[in-house]
């Protein structure tokens, strides 16, 4: 745990691990910062004293809890252990069992095996947990998607609980979003970490992107991230730090848009500069943009918008070649660059307000669109820098379905990426 993040320990029998991997991904994918040997110790490097190192630097323990597991004496005594000691030591930390058998037969079965007298020490069934395994028939075994799923997002929970007794009252919550990786995320300080890098995998070198069933998934823990944050955290300010895909970061701004009541800053993690703003909208800043601002074409080929919004590269003619090749249902296409010309640098300097000014400019072409009578879906092309696309889509409330779409270099084009809705 060198990079600082409070991690969760993951505890389990290898018995179960076929289960104990999609639990992990679900955990990932809400946030929660994790601990497991799959990843975190190098081949044949299970030893006690690793174990033991991670267990004191840990937020908190997941325990995966099956007649296996409780058959393991690593999870049974050391692991469990671990856990204990921990809890004497700070109140706050959580330990949350997830059982996949009915508590009463994991609790028989550790009780069993059990090597000291204190039998009630082996109870993890006091600890607020949660049963899966109990669809479609109750037999106890095969878990489905779903229901680790949840499980995943009430050890999100039993975190942010944790994260919120160790914090002082008006600390800001930092999560910092990655799809390769997050290399650099490393140098900051994170609360929770959205760590989608298995579902953009990069194998083959091709960058693969996700198909629309695993972006449904993503969004679905992206809700339940939002949730648990408006449930369990005691502030409203949250930061994020993206290391991602353009659509990984609008899809999170999206999902902690103005309306939800979450007041969002971002920091660029390479800079280090942060883009703060108000909670309210503001005045929009036109003549950042080339004139005329969002030049417009009417295409006259449906009733939907294109726009495409170019700041670290020019993108106009990929984007009137996308509205073509695909033959989108756009009646007009919106335009939008920086008026001193694209490039990576285009957006140095800029303080939040100002962010949020040349955010709001596009936020207002669309809106004006949208009055005009353009009914159907936006389909929105973005090349600049991550916070921005962040901030951007924070903004995109009461504007209608927003269809995003990702580079990828394998088609030297746009590819449809995450949806955004606001029902």
């Amino acid at each position: 745990m060198a990079d600082g993040h409070p991690r969760v320990f993951l505890s389990y029998s290898a018995e179960d691990l076929a289960e104990v991997q999609v639990l992990a991904a679900e955990l990932r994918r809400r946030g929660v910062p994790l601990w497991w040997d799959k990843t975190d110790l190098p081949r044949g490097q299970r030893t006690e004293k690793s174990l033991q190192e991670a267990a004191d630097q840990a937020a908190g323990f997941a325990f995966y809890l099956t007649e296996s597991a409780a058959r393991s004496e690593w999870v049974r005594e050391k692991e469990r252990s671990y856990a204990l000691q921990n809890a004497a030591r700070d109140e706050s930390f959580g330990i949350f069992p997830i059982f996949r058998d009915d508590l009463r037969s994991v609790r028989e079965a550790m009780q069993a095996e059990a090597a000291g007298s204190d039998l009630d020490a082996y109870d993890l069934g006091r600890f607020h947990g949660y049963v899966v395994g109990t669809e479609p028939s109750g037999s106890g075994r095969a878990p489905g998607p779903g229901e680790l799923a949840t499980a995943s997002g009430e050890v999100l929970r039993e975190l942010l609980r944790t994260l919120r007794e160790r914090s002082p009252t008006g600390s800001t919550l930092r999560i910092g979003a990655c799809t390769r990786g997050g290399a650099a995320l490393a140098a900051h300080s994170l609360d929770l970490l959205v760590d989608w890098t298995q579902d953009f995998p990069d194998e083959d070198g091709r960058g693969d992107l996700p198909n629309s069933t695993v972006v449904r998934e993503l969004q679905d823990a992206l809700a339940s991230l939002r949730d648990a944050i408006r449930k369990e955290w005691r502030e409203t300010r949250i930061r994020i730090i993206p290391q991602c895909h353009l659509t990984m970061a609008m899809a999170l701004g999206f999902c902690f848009r103005r309306n939800t009541g979450i007041t969002l800053e971002v920091l660029e993690p390479h800079a280090g500069v942060v883009w703060d703003g108000p909670h309210q909208p503001m005045s929009a800043m036109d003549d950042w943009w080339a004139e005329p601002a969002g030049t417009e074409e009417v295409l006259g080929k449906g009733d939907g918008l294109a726009v495409s919004i170019g700041i670290s590269r020019g993108i106009a003619p990929i984007a009137k070649r996308l509205i073509d090749d695909r033959g989108l249902a756009v009646e007009k296409w919106l335009s939008f660059e920086p008026a001193a010309g694209a490039s990576t640098s285009a957006m140095n300097g800029l303080t939040g307000p100002e962010a949020h000014q040349i955010a709001q400019t596009i936020i207002g072409a669309i809106a004006r669109e949208r009055a005009s009578g353009v009914a159907g879906p936006v389909h929105l092309l973005f090349a600049g820098p991550a916070p921005f696309a962040v901030l951007l889509a924070q903004q995109l409330s009461n504007l209608g379905t927003i269809q995003t779409y990702e580079w990828k270099d394998a088609e030297r084009g746009y590819v449809p990426s995450f949806v955004l809705r606001s029902s």
